[in-house]
């Protein structure tokens, strides 16, 4: 799916929009609000309703987007500065894991 969306009160997810803006290039940890997958991706930037993040595949609704995957704020959780833990170390691209609840 390309649209990781939770269902979110209009204006709520203000600050943590800011909070993920301020933090393009980190880590995040994409958690499913229901049980399932988690992902590791790369932020990659943030519009006014949603976090991009590169979890190392092609976005399959949206190519124009490339690897970035529209993920609600509510969904992520910031793990490390870029470039450290979690990363393939050959190509530096995220590592999927699956974690089922």
């Amino acid at each position: 799916m390309s649209d990781r969306s939770a269902t979110a009160l209009p204006g709520s997810d203000t600050e943590a929009l800011a909070k993920f803006r301020r933090s393009i290039g980190r880590w995040a940890l994409f958690v499913a609000p229901v049980c399932g997958r988690t992902e590791h991706g790369l932020i990659v930037g943030a519009d006014h309703r949603m976090v991009y993040v590169d979890y190392g595949y092609p976005n399959p609704i949206r190519p124009e987007l490339g690897n970035a995957i529209a993920t609600h704020p509510r969904n992520l959780h910031l793990k490390y500065p870029a470039g450290q833990g979690d990363a393939c170390p050959t190509c530096l691209s995220p590592v999927l894991s699956d974690v089922v609840c």
